[in-house]
C-alpha cells in the first residue's frame, strides 16, 4: 500500500500521540472489525451489502499496518522481499498441488 507524505506524517502523529502499545492495540481492535466483518458476509452467503464494511475494514487495517512498519523501523523493501518470498512458495506449493482442493493454505 502507498500512502502520501501527508498521510504518513498523520500517522506517525498518531503513535507519537497515543503511544505505540496503544497502536498496537488499535491494530488487534481493527483487525478484529475485519474478521467479524468477514465472518458476516460469510454468513450472508456474500451478499454486496458486506461490501462497504469489509472495505472500511480494510482500510483500517492497511492504515494500522503502516503504523506497525513505523513502529518496528522496517523498510518496504524488507516487506517486499518477504512478501515476494511467500508468494514464490505459494506459487510452488499451488503447482505441486494440482487441481485437488486442499482446503486451507498456510502461508
Amino acid at each position: 500500500m502507498m500512502f502520501t507524505d501527508y498521510e504518513k506524517k498523520i500517522m506517525q502523529q498518531a503513535i507519537d500521540r497515543y503511544g505505540w502499545e496503544n497502536q498496537i492495540d488499535q491494530y488487534h481492535e481493527e483487525s478484529a472489525e475485519l474478521t467479524v466483518a468477514l465472518n458476516k458476509a460469510r454468513r450472508g452467503h456474500y451478499k454486496p451489502q458486506y461490501i462497504p464494511d469489509i472495505t472500511e475494514e480494510i482500510a483500517d487495517v492497511y492504515i494500522m499496518l503502516y503504523q506497525l512498519q513505523q513502529i518496528f523501523n522496517i523498510e518496504q523493501a524488507e516487506i517486499n522481499h518477504e512478501m515476494d518470498r511467500k508468494l514464490t512458495r505459494l506459487e510452488k506449493r499451488m503447482k505441486n498441488e494440482g487441481s485437488e482442493d486442499k482446503g486451507f493454505y498456510k502461508l
